[in-house]
């Protein structure tokens, strides 16, 4: 029986950085980078630098200064910064419609967001509800690592007291998820609302259906 619930955050409740979500739309009309040039930011060097932004070891401006120079973009890291605030300001549609009805059904919920400092300030400034719906919030650079880091997830449980058995996770991305599913943990692969909600009901218990 399922009585914890772990979600993502960025591409479940709020599109986020990668490329084909909102953040690249935004920066392919107003930086003229195009998307696909964009989302060779997420591949080789360019993604470890990723990881060391979440984890805390490198600020948001110079991962940027990094990312620009690599790439030979010609914009400011404060273009991008606030290109990624404004995608942060594009919610996914019907996600906090599930998340408040699982929520009213009685789960313990909680978020769990590779996400750093900045941003997470920003974050609960757009979606003040979180605190209404989360028990608690794990933000990767207040742990120093990712989910699909191993033992991220085993911090998490022991953490908040959950049973892996007992526990579902859904996150956009598959490795964090197989990453989950590798403690006993149940995980979802979040693709939108309707199949988030479909999903849903396969797994948790009935009363969420009706």
């Amino acid at each position: 029986m399922i009585t914890n619930l772990f979600f993502d955050f960025f591409e479940i409740i709020a599109n986020g950085m990668y490329g084909l979500g909102a953040m690249g739309r935004i920066v392919e009309t107003r930086l003229g980078i195009p998307l696909d040039e964009y989302c060779q930011k997420d591949t080789g060097e360019s993604w470890e630098l990723w990881k060391k932004l979440n984890r805390g070891e490198l600020d948001e401006k110079a991962y940027w200064e990094i990312i620009i120079k690599t790439h030979n973009w010609k914009a400011k890291p404060e273009d991008f910064i606030q290109c990624a605030r404004d995608s942060l300001k594009v919610p996914i549609p019907g996600t906090r419609e599930i998340l408040e009805q699982l929520y009213d059904c009685g789960y313990r919920m909680y978020l769990v967001s590779d996400v750093w400092e900045d941003m997470r300030k920003d974050m609960f400034r757009v979606y003040p509800w979180i605190d209404d719906i989360f028990t608690k919030c794990y933000f990767s650079y207040e742990m120093h690592s990712l989910k699909s880091d191993e033992g991220h997830f085993e911090r998490i449980c022991k953490d908040c007291g959950a049973i892996p058995s007992e526990s579902l996770f859904v996150d956009d991305y598959d490795v964090n998820v197989s990453r989950a599913k590798s403690i006993g943990m149940q995980g979802i692969v979040f693709k939108n609302a309707d199949q988030l909600r479909h999903d849903i009901i396969d797994c948790v218990i009935c009363d969420y259906a009706d």
